[in-house]
């Protein structure tokens, strides 16, 4: 069952198609049959291309190699933008050594072209980037490579 029985889902039609056809028996085929597919079934779910938008203020952007098709998300609203980067790196340390992937990634090469291009972008702008396993932070050139400069609670 949906959590939410009236909201919509979004799924990334690249990263549904994958592991509905490609999961194996397992940990991931049981994710997937648990929390993917009963959506689906539901008809709760949007499969969406990599370009999808979401309004004026949410887009999606294309950053595959932690898997097929995975996407991060902008969000812009009143002059401000936030990154949510999803798996694109696990650590920060990743952006100092951009070809550090991590086990999880199931195309290592193309997650190192998913850094590069997303932190080149992002870098040395007001946008506050949220890792999905590491602290908030402004993304900034550390050479030929990134560092993450975090955002720190002074309360």
């Amino acid at each position: 069952m949906p959590t939410f029985t009236n909201a919509r889902y979004l799924f990334g039609k690249t990263e549904y198609d994958h592991w509905a056809a490609h999961s194996p028996a397992g940990e991931h085929r049981a994710v997937f049959e648990d929390s993917v597919q009963p959506v689906v079934d539901a008809g709760r779910a949007d499969l969406v291309g990599s370009d999808h938008r979401i309004g004026d203020e949410v887009s999606l952007i294309a950053t595959p190699g932690h898997s097929p098709g995975h996407m991060s998300v902008l969000i812009t609203s009143d002059g401000q933008q936030a990154l949510l980067t999803g798996d694109v790196a696990h650590h920060p340390c990743q952006m100092a050594h951009l070809d550090w992937s991590s086990t999880a990634d199931s195309d290592p090469v193309q997650s190192i072209e998913a850094r590069k291009m997303l932190f080149s972008r992002f870098a040395d702008t007001p946008t506050l980037v949220f890792g999905g396993h590491y602290d908030p932070g402004h993304i900034v050139r550390d050479g030929d490579a990134f560092k993450l400069i975090a955002v720190r609670n002074h309360a």
